[in-house]
């Protein structure tokens, strides 16, 4: 027997048979729009904002590393929040589609984020940065966990969406490259010697020009799969999560992978005191992203050949494992030869290529955990799911940055020094062999992941079918 809310849920779950398209170029390319805007600012985020406020704005490691948790535990709470919110708004243009907006307070909090105040003290520094940040995650939070619900309502065609997927990751990638190659550059020559002032020409810069692709997105995506707004309360969000093992699994792996992602900041240090020459930052992250968008693209011709989707991010994230122990050994310093430079840039291209394969593969299975969920419990929360799993990566990720900047500060960590033995190992540790063992780990747990292409399509059938039957 249904409530009156599972019965709102599925007056019209025809739409969801309905929806089941396969999407042309041109539909896609707004993912992929609004992925390459969007990335830029947030690349530099996640590359250089840890190394900005210990060697930049020289704020205290500790300090900063307590930043990184506060803020993704206000990850932790804002994100189910607005997830429910999203999966409950009801406009002309759709559920999702408005909250891509954001973009505009996000641009603007990405500048403050990275923004000295001249004359200020570390106190006043530290409130600033800790105030714009936390904006910040608030406001990409607003666009980011919609824009995953957005992916289930566009079309419900399982291959389509792993397509769509394919688009939005290698647009990502692409603006991960373009910013890589010349953000750096970019900052010296804005900067003359000035980091501060560098930083923030740089980081304004990109902004702007990010602008015109989160509005192409805005202006030509469309929502396709037309469910009503559906009256149920939040703690009937948090009940489909009980017995929901898709979903469960699917987190711990996203979780668990999320980690990779906070050591990314590792990267800065490794190049400034490891190599001992931070020009190496811009040809290997830049190689790397250039990896992960070939792995992107492959994904998109291995998912029309393998019956689950979960084989496509199981083989990704262990060889990606596999790969970065490799480059754990190789241990660059300023003598090292250029054969050996060159060789550890390959070697880390490879390793990106099987990170773009897992993590398509992983956004591309994340849509199909919102059919598992409203055929088990009558209940369509696109965004809340979304949130809940893109929660589990924000808050691995904030661990593993965390972690990292704590344990280099107890091993006597001092920015713009010479660093000990201690603290070079420590920033090669977390910068690969953190990541291989985590790789590896999600790999294996997405063994455990059931859904086919076979299962997937007997639930669309089923859930269509329920407004006749129920």
């Amino acid at each position: 027997m249904m409530n009156s809310n599972q019965t709102t849920a599925v007056s019209s779950n025809a739409s969801v048979e309905a929806a089941n398209i396969n999407l042309s170029f041109a539909q896609k390319l707004p993912f992929a729009s609004g992925a390459f805007g969007g990335c830029l600012i947030w690349t530099v985020v996640m590359s250089y904002l840890t190394y900005f406020w210990t060697d930049v704005a020289l704020l205290p490691a500790a300090l900063v590393s307590g930043f990184l948790m506060i803020t993704k535990l206000w990850d932790a709470i804002n994100d189910p929040i607005i997830g429910y919110l999203s999966d409950r708004t009801q406009t002309r243009v759709g559920r999702y589609k408005p909250w891509i907006l954001s973009f505009i307070p996000t641009a603007v909090l990405g500048v403050m984020t990275f923004t000295v105040l001249p004359g200020a003290g570390k106190s006043a520094q530290a409130i600033f940065s800790l105030s714009a940040y936390f904006l910040y995650v608030l406001s990409y939070t607003c666009g980011e966990v919609p824009g995953q619900g957005l992916l289930a309502a566009v079309t419900t065609n399982d291959r389509s969406r792993g397509s769509v997927a394919t688009f939005r990751t290698c647009g990502s990638y692409v603006g991960s490259i373009a910013i890589s190659a010349v953000f750096l550059p970019l900052v010296v020559s804005f900067g003359k010697g000035d980091m501060p002032k560098g930083f923030f020409w740089a980081v304004l810069l990109t902004t702007i020009v990010s602008i015109p692709f989160s509005i192409y997105q805005f202006l030509r995506v469309k929502e396709r799969v037309t469910i009503p707004v559906s009256r149920h309360k939040l703690r009937d969000s948090f009940h489909t999560l009980k017995g929901n093992a898709p979903f469960w699994i699917f987190f711990v792996a996203f979780f668990t992978y999320g980690i990779t992602s906070g050591t990314t900041s590792a990267r800065m240090y490794y190049w400034t005191y490891s190599y001992g020459n931070s020009d190496g930052m811009t040809t290997n992250i830049t190689l790397w992203m250039v990896g992960a968008m070939i792995g992107a693209l492959m994904v998109n011709y291995a998912v029309k050949r393998v019956k689950k989707k979960s084989t496509i991010c199981i083989v990704g994230y262990i060889i990606c494992g596999i790969v970065n122990f490799a480059l754990f050994f190789f241990k660059l310093t300023a003598e090292s030869a250029a054969s050996a430079v060159m060789l550890f840039h390959v070697v880390t291209c490879l390793a990106g290529v099987f990170m773009g394969i897992s993590t398509v593969g992983m956004y591309g299975i994340l849509p199909d955990i919102t059919e598992y969920t409203q055929w088990k419990y009558h209940i369509r929360i696109s965004g809340f799911i979304s949130s809940i799993l893109n929660c589990s990566y924000k808050l691995s990720l904030a661990l593993g940055a965390a972690v990292f900047v704590a344990v280099i500060d107890a091993q006597g960590y001092i920015p713009n020094t010479v660093q000990n033995t201690s603290v070079i190992s420590s920033i090669n540790i977390f910068l690969h062999l953190v990541p291989a063992a985590c790789m590896c780990i999600a790999g294996l747990i997405m063994t455990r992941y059931k859904i086919d292409s076979n299962t997937y399509q007997s639930m669309v059938h089923d859930i269509a079918s329920r407004s006749d039957e129920e």
